[in-house]
């Protein structure tokens, strides 16, 4: 009884895994179909790629973290602008 829950199983995973590649075109052995190739074409021979040098191996960098906006000394905070006040010309009583 146990081995049949298990082959039925084995069946349902293979079932979704063939769906899947047909649709979505993943796994090893992907269902999209290949354009053809014409073989009755005679091909050039290819002109031999002279050999790439290797690359020097890049140094792993530290990941920059975003930072936070600070304040510098070119941005200036709202003050309030302070208008000098005349002083109030006292009334000057003729006699």
């Amino acid at each position: 009884m146990k081995n049949l829950v298990v082959l039925v199983l084995m069946v349902v995973m293979l079932l979704a895994v063939n769906m899947a590649e047909a649709q979505f075109g993943f796994g090893a052995q992907s269902t999209k179909q290949q354009p053809a190739t014409d073989t009755t074409r005679k091909t050039s021979p290819t002109t031999p790629t002279k050999p790439t040098t290797p690359t020097k191996p890049t140094t792993p960098t530290k990941p920059t973290l975003p930072t936070r906006p600070t304040m510098t000394s070119t941005t200036k905070r709202a003050t309030p602008t302070v208008v000098p006040t005349k002083p109030s010309p006292t009334p000057t009583r003729k006699p």
